[in-house]
């Protein structure tokens, strides 16, 4: 028996947290279902539903009676550690074998009540200093508010004042210091602005005040304006006073009609015009004329055309109406067709064809191709 390998790429059955819950499938014993959006992963058991499985790579809390110190080292950096006893928080950030590091986290509560003791005069600043396990905290006793007002003033581009001894929050209102008199006219304003960005004079813009502009730099001017007017090649016609184009721009214009009557006759008597063409339904056939002169009742102005008739007079050597068969035909390089021929060509070419090829190609195994075991998601 010959082995045969086949690249793999297996695919694990995943879904989202929020899929997984909804759906709560009962994985198989040992089958694997992992939540791609937090990287946790359940091991199924073929009895309990995915919300009654316990995680199997979430981290645990390790309890211990006190605080833990260098010794404990034997646990994965991340673990937080509980001690119990004193109501404190430890995480561990180096498992180095002995020489365990182990970092307190300090909770909100436990800050508030060491400060609360420092304000209460209950706890001098080197007890906190020496207590407080989240590091050195300055600290400075309150001031008093100052004993009379003191007068702030805003100057230079703002002004603004305020009276106050600081006893609490300060709102000063500003007012920009250059103000332009008088009002505006309706108009377009150019304005002078200094170094500061500020506007120091308003003024209406005056035609001197724009700057000649190209064609190319006004956006909605048509094709018609980048052309003169004139009559040579290029040039944009106008319309002249009597609300027409001068005719000798304007080439002539023939319409061609196409007549039909049933004698000679009749079409000697037709408003046709040059190039206007006629037919002429005989009791002997079809006629076609066209117009060469100017006098349609001239029949020397008139072109007969020779129309084909379509009529072909021999096929092969035979004529009438004629029925051809392959013995009529010499067979030549062009083979005809036989199940003899037709059976030995396929078994020939079939031999030579790839698997690829066939219709149902796509559905065959192949050793260079990957196979991909996938593993579905929460809803299959």
């Amino acid at each position: 028996m010959t082995n045969l390998t086949v690249n793999t790429r297996i695919i694990l059955r995943n879904d989202t947290k929020a899929n997984w819950e909804s759906t709560n499938p009962i994985l198989l014993k040992g089958e694997l279902g992992l939540e791609i959006d937090t990287g946790l992963f359940k091991f199924g058991n073929s009895v309990d539903v995915w919300d009654d499985l316990d995680y199997a790579n979430e981290s645990t809390a390790v309890l211990f009676p006190s605080s833990p110190d260098e010794t404990d080292w034997d646990y994965p950096v991340g673990t937080v550690s509980v001690d119990v006893d004193n109501d404190k928080i430890f995480i561990l950030a180096d498992n180095t074998e002995n020489d365990a590091d182990w970092k307190e986290i300090v909770t909100m509560e436990a800050l508030n009540d060491m400060l609360s003791a420092l304000n209460d005069g209950d706890m001098l600043k080197s007890e906190y200093a020496a207590n407080g396990a989240a590091g050195k905290v300055d600290y400075a006793e309150k001031a008093d508010k100052l004993a009379a007002n003191r007068e702030i003033e805003l100057t230079g581009d703002v002004t603004g004042e305020v009276d106050t001894n600081l006893s609490g929050d300060v709102s000063i209102s500003t007012t920009l210091a250059t103000v332009l008199a008088g009002g505006a006219a309706s108009g377009l304003y150019k304005v002078t602005v200094n170094e500061k960005g500020l506007v120091t004079a308003v003024t209406l813009v005056q035609a001197s005040d724009i700057p000649d502009m190209t064609l190319s730099k006004i956006t909605d001017a048509g094709t018609a304006a980048y052309e003169d007017i004139g009559a040579s090649a290029g040039n944009v016609v106008i319309v002249e006073t009597t609300g027409y184009i001068n005719e000798s721009l304007i080439p002539t214009l023939h319409i061609v009609e196409v007549w039909e009557v049933d004698a000679i006759a009749e079409m000697l008597i037709l408003k046709a015009t040059k190039s206007d063409m006629c037919i002429v339904n005989l009791t002997t056939g079809t006629e076609v004329y066209i117009l060469l002169g100017t006098d349609p009742t001239d029949i020397d102005d008139w072109r007969k055309l020779n129309v084909p008739t379509g009529a072909v007079l021999t096929v092969n050597g035979l004529s009438g109406a004629v029925t051809l068969t392959t013995t009529n035909i010499d067979e030549g390089i062009n083979l005809y067709y036989t199940e003899a021929r037709a059976t030995a060509n396929f078994e020939a070419n079939f031999e030579e064809s790839d698997s690829t090829d066939l219709a149902d190609g796509d559905t065959i195994l192949h050793t260079t191709d990957i196979l991909i075991l996938n593993g579905g998601n929460a809803t299959i």
